[in-house]
């Protein structure tokens, strides 16, 4: 699903920002907001909260990483997720190119 919602990210203009870091980290909950969205129609409703956001830029390309933790709203499960992020800003506009996942092991 994350792979279907980066596509759909990377063909939406957003407006630049003089704070490039602000804009990634606007982009990255609104991921997450679309995500969770989504996920309403699933068999199991979730809730996404997005932690530990690290923005790193490079002139016209961005790292985010950071934790999301996923929770099933009955309660049924929660689990964390370590994701990194690669942005590329072309005329202006940052663009989600590249997503990686991580589900971290429980203690």
């Amino acid at each position: 699903m994350r792979e279907t919602l980066l596509l759909l990210f990377s063909l939406l203009p957003f407006a630049a920002h003089a704070d490039d870091t602000r804009t990634l980290l606007d982009l990255e909950q609104r991921w997450a907001a679309a995500a969770a969205a989504r996920d309403q129609a699933a068999p199991v409703r979730m809730r996404q909260t997005l932690s530990e956001l690290k923005v790193r830029v490079y002139g016209d390309t961005a790292v985010v990483t950071g934790l999301n933790m996923a929770a099933a709203v009955d309660g049924s499960f929660t689990t964390r997720i370590r994701f990194t992020d690669v942005f590329v800003k072309h005329a202006g506009t940052w663009r989600a190119v590249s997503a990686q996942e991580t589900p971290e092991r429980a203690p």
